[in-house]
């Protein structure tokens, strides 16, 4: 009995992701992993846990303050920062909605922030639409 030839499975591609591909690839070579270490070095905790909360948080993350799809500088230390996970998720989210701090441009001819105070300052959770204590005053 004649057997058919099966067809061909073609494995499956996601769909490339225009603007961000650059940014995932300077995240992964060998001098961003040096610029992010020594970065944190020189500032070990958060900086939004230091600045806005007062409280010694240990930073995990060493992120761009204007994202390197919206044209910020890849490795000035003037649009970097120290965030744990937790800030630099929120961040994220921000950005993913349309966030973009106010830039200057470098040498570089990239961006970087004008006022990283203001920046952090932005990063503070929205207040509660609703008063938890139901108006009595105390929880």
């Amino acid at each position: 009995m004649p057997h058919l030839p099966r067809p061909k499975r073609y494995r499956y591609q996601r769909p490339k992701q225009s603007g961000t591909a650059s940014g995932r690839a300077v995240h992964k070579t060998n001098r961003w992993k040096t610029v992010s270490a020594n970065y944190r070095a020189r500032y070990p905790f958060c900086e939004y846990s230091l600045k806005v909360l007062g409280e010694d948080v240990p930073a995990d993350h060493t992120d761009h303050i204007v994202s390197i799809a919206m044209g910020g500088d890849h490795f000035a230390d003037a649009n970097l920062m120290s965030l744990t996970k937790e800030v630099h998720g929120r961040k994220s989210a921000r950005e993913a909605i349309g966030y973009r701090p106010e830039c200057r441009v470098l040498e570089s001819g990239k961006c970087a922030p004008y006022d990283r105070d203001q920046v952090l300052q932005d990063l503070r959770p929205p207040p509660l639409a609703f008063d938890p204590t139901g108006g009595r005053g105390r929880a």
